[in-house]
């Protein structure tokens, strides 16, 4: 078994004017290594969607504490102005 090192996921700094200035049309919207639960409460990520309304596939892949691979995915609608 192996893993490789993560490198830092840069978004854009919407408090920055200069960014408010472009549009955002990533590909890769949120990636974040380093999500931990404590199995009880539901993790939640929060993250700015792109300038386009579209429909995500949202994808969440971990290890459990005994090693077990886990993923989930799910789709969802982003609607202009939301």
């Amino acid at each position: 078994m192996a893993y490789s090192t993560s490198s830092k996921f840069i978004a854009p700094d919407y408090n920055d004017p200069v960014t408010e200035d472009h549009f955002d049309y990533r590909a890769t919207i949120h990636w974040s290594p380093f999500v931990v639960t404590d199995g009880k409460q539901p993790a939640t990520v929060s993250f700015y969607a792109a300038d386009v309304a579209t429909t995500y596939r949202i994808v969440v892949e971990g290890v459990t504490k005994a090693g077990t691979p886990v993923r989930a995915e799910k789709i969802i609608e982003v609607a202009k102005g939301h």
